[in-house]
């Protein structure tokens, strides 16, 4: 299975596009990110077309709120991009709508990070808010200091890790109350 997380100039529109795509999935006994990054939008058929030849070996991939936000937004960029691409034909499990059906009721909200606190014990420390990166990236852009969207790099990780143990939280819940039931 493969996590997929992206990190975008805005909410969609025009002008919004994909400048890093975040890729976990399991390799011999361990999680490997690898992170797909456009230097200038220039860089961005390029990379559309290498995330497209990853998701393509892979039948199903894993997001949060990726049917609302990080695929249309991806299908519309790789089309303007003339990327041919069919994401639509991977198997595609959008952990927020199984997190609602887990934890709305007991939870204040189902963001990611609401859950990382509250299903996986987990809180970040230095964490970028999300807000704050498409400013981060246009910043970057003009002053060319890589070093300036380190926060960035290490904020889509964790979304992936957090991706990761979501699933395996979301399972194990889902087994517990299977488990009840005999």
């Amino acid at each position: 299975m493969l996590f997929l997380d992206t990190e975008t100039t805005g909410l969609g529109g025009p002008g919004t596009y994909v400048f890093l795509v975040g890729l976990g999935y399991l390799e011999d006994d361990a999680f490997v990110v690898r992170q797909h990054f456009i230097r200038s939008p220039e860089e961005e058929p390029a990379m559309l077309q290498a995330v497209a030849d990853t998701l393509a070996q892979w039948p199903i991939f894993t997001s949060f709120n990726g049917l609302s936000f990080d695929i249309p937004l991806l299908r519309t960029r790789m089309r303007a991009n003339k990327i041919k691409a069919n994401l639509w034909r991977n198997l595609h499990c959008d952990l927020l709508i199984g997190a609602r059906q887990l934890w709305q009721r007991r939870l204040p909200n189902c963001q990611l990070q609401t859950l990382e606190a509250h299903v996986l014990n987990f809180r970040r420390q230095g964490d970028v808010p999300s807000a704050e990166v498409p400013g981060m990236y246009f910043d970057y852009l003009e002053t060319g200091d890589l070093s300036s969207l380190e926060g960035v790099f290490h904020h889509n990780v964790l979304d992936i890790i957090s991706l990761a143990g979501l699933m395996v939280a979301m399972h194990e819940q889902i087994a517990e109350a299977d488990h009840a039931k005999r």
